[in-house]
């Protein structure tokens, strides 16, 4: 029997990842929001505001953004950015 033992990181981002998904499915019940694209991320006492976009360009722009995002949560954005947006071939 095999054990996987997750680091620190990887269990992060894997939470991180299913809260995106969460997320993402409750922006997919918003009927002025079509594509369902949104997020908003608090990390550290640290949070991006709530954000949706009926692009998925521009929730790709909006996640490379500092100040519309705060300042806050850049790691986290950016593997985001990375996971949506560069497997999508959306540009940075």
């Amino acid at each position: 029997m095999a054990c996987l033992l997750l680091s620190g990181v990887h269990m992060k981002k894997l939470l991180i990842l299913a809260a995106v998904l969460t997320l993402s499915a409750c922006g997919n019940m918003d009927p002025n929001n079509s594509a369902g694209l949104q997020y908003q991320i608090s990390e550290d006492g640290c949070d991006t505001g709530e954000h949706g976009f009926a692009t998925l360009s521009e929730y790709c722009e909006a996640l490379k953004n500092e100040e519309l995002n705060h300042h806050c949560a850049h790691d986290t954005r950016t593997y985001q950015f990375n996971v949506s947006c560069v497997s999508h071939r959306v540009s940075d």
